[in-house]
């Protein structure tokens, strides 16, 4: 099986997802990460959704049998990619879910969730400011998602420092496939 990463927002996020992509050498064949426009733009603070689809779309030729691994902005992209058929992945890990963020970007991420049937993992801190992880598990439940698992990290920032953590929570969910 091979897996699609998608970063957060913060150009920060890009050394990040690079020790993720390495952690995770060993249990997946292929790696594609997908490095936001934005990052190389200081003009632009924050993802263009839009043209991260577009970008997305092309870079997708000949990847096929995969996962996505996403973080916060990460999240939004994947599941607007899968409502338009840009993005066809066996299973989600979903980390740092940024429900705010969605909303002050005009998605509802209740409603773009609704429409998933695929297992999803959902990994977030207790008190993350993007979501806690209460609100965040009410949120998706009340969407009757029937493949959401969920893991509760410590802490109430939006950093998920611990790498290795992510390594195995991702290695239990994905086993099962």
């Amino acid at each position: 099986m091979n897996i699609l990463l998608l970063p957060g927002n913060s150009p920060r996020n890009e050394e990040w997802i690079e020790e993720v992509s390495e952690k995770l050498r060993d249990e997946f064949q292929q790696h594609k990460i997908l490095r936001y426009n934005h990052w190389l733009d200081d003009s632009q603070k924050f993802i263009n959704m839009q043209q991260e689809l577009h970008r997305l779309d092309e870079a997708m030729n000949e990847f096929s049998g995969y996962g996505v691994f996403a973080k916060s902005a990460g999240t939004i992209l994947t599941l607007l990619a899968i409502k338009e058929s840009i993005l066809d992945p066996k299973f989600c890990v979903f980390v740092g879910s940024a429900v705010g963020f969605a909303s002050r970007l005009g998605y509802s991420f209740g409603e773009l969730i609704s429409h998933i049937s695929i297992p999803i993992l959902f990994i977030q801190k207790t008190n993350d400011p993007a979501c806690a992880f209460l609100d965040l598990k009410n949120l998706v439940e009340s969407q009757g998602l029937e493949n959401a698992q969920f893991a509760e990290v410590a802490g109430n920032d939006h950093h998920y420092g611990d790498v290795e953590g992510l390594r195995l929570e991702i290695n239990r969910f994905v086993s099962i496939f």
